[in-house]
């Protein structure tokens, strides 16, 4: 993210997978939603089952941290349905 007056970098996460990006009504606040699937193998060595991280991150805008990380199994879970829409 950057600040569009001073050309600042504000933010940078590894965000391959977000679908969904949110901010707060006074910006100091991002959400970020990513699909709760797994990619790869579904086991690990020992066979054991895997389960997909956190997918819905709340980021605080100001100084770059993640407040929170979420496990959002399911779009309707994380409430907000508003899809990036790319130009």
């Amino acid at each position: 993210m950057l600040d569009t007056v001073s050309c600042k970098e504000l933010f940078a996460a590894d965000l391959g997978k977000t679908s969904i990006i949110v901010f707060s009504p006074r910006d100091r606040v991002m959400i970020t939603y990513e699909p709760y699937v797994l990619y790869g193998t579904r086991s690990n060595d020992g066979g054991s089952k895997k389960t997909p991280g956190p997918n819905l991150r709340y980021w605080s805008l100001p100084d770059g941290r993640c407040l929170s990380e979420q496990v959002a199994s399911k779009q309707v879970t994380f409430g907000i349905c508003i899809p990036i829409q790319y130009a």
